[in-house]
């Protein structure tokens, strides 16, 4: 992986409750790109325990700009919430800078 500080981000922050949010870039243009968490809590039992938070999803906002958004989207599976382990995150962040885009 080229980008070591965001699999490192990724690394550190797999399994927590927040969303990880990252910048790719490519022809001085952007895209943000958000790994999200699968984690859930029973919001109707006070203290309810921490449920999944073991895989991610990856998302693009809407306001994505479509030519970059039509490079990637093969790998974002559409809206079927496709969730993936660490291992396989880390694989599309590869995926995706070897089409070209500079991640932070």
């Amino acid at each position: 992986m080229k980008t070591n500080k965001v699999g490192k981000l990724i690394k550190d922050r797999f399994f927590s409750d927040l969303d990880i949010e990252i910048t790719a870039r490519k022809n001085r243009k952007s895209i943000i790109l958000i790994l999200e968490s699968n984690v859930w809590y029973d919001h109707t039992i006070l203290g309810s325990p921490r449920r999944q938070g073991d895989r991610r999803r990856l998302d693009v906002p809407m306001e994505a700009d479509d030519d970059l958004y039509a490079e990637i989207d093969h790998l974002c599976y559409g809206n079927s919430g496709r969730e993936m382990d660490l291992q396989e995150t880390l694989g599309i962040i590869e995926d995706i800078e070897f089409l070209g885009f500079s991640l932070s």
